[in-house]
């Protein structure tokens, strides 16, 4: 199964060890491959990437077209059979992309997923919210 993470990146140098060292450690034995998409970052995200991780694939924007179009536009340049669109300072399990590949084509009512986020001493984060509605706004204004 050929698999590619796109990392939508800004300013996002001070992540890339991290975040690429947890990505190789990977047990995921099909094809992955790496993909950043680069929102005209100011801060040599762009030259680091192609020095250290010279084999990471790279898009370049030639402006902040923002997380969802950066995602599209990845996603619109990818061949894979499955593409995971991840944030910049993202740190993986090692088995989080054998994981979720096996989730994905193991169950046929599963058509996307998002993983169980973490803060870094390892306590479940809040990744989702409820339906916005006004009495949630009110709420959130109130309490």
């Amino acid at each position: 199964m050929n698999v590619e993470l796109i990392i939508i990146s800004y300013n996002s140098t001070s992540h890339f060890d991290e975040l690429f060292r947890s990505i190789f450690a990977q047990d995921y034995k099909g094809n992955l491959t790496i993909t950043v998409v680069d929102n005209c970052s100011s801060d040599n995200s762009v030259k680091y990437i192609q020095n250290k991780f010279p084999d990471v694939k790279l898009i370049l924007s030639p402006k902040n077209i923002g997380y969802g179009a950066a995602a599209n536009l990845g996603a619109n340049n990818s061949n894979a059979d499955l593409v995971f669109i991840c944030n910049s300072d993202l740190i993986l399990f090692r088995d989080t992309i054998t994981n979720a590949v096996n989730s994905l084509t193991l169950n046929e009512h599963i058509g996307i997923l998002g993983g169980q986020q973490q803060y870094p001493n390892g306590d479940w984060q809040k990744s989702y919210g409820s339906f916005p509605s006004l009495k949630k706004a009110f709420q959130n204004l109130v309490f």
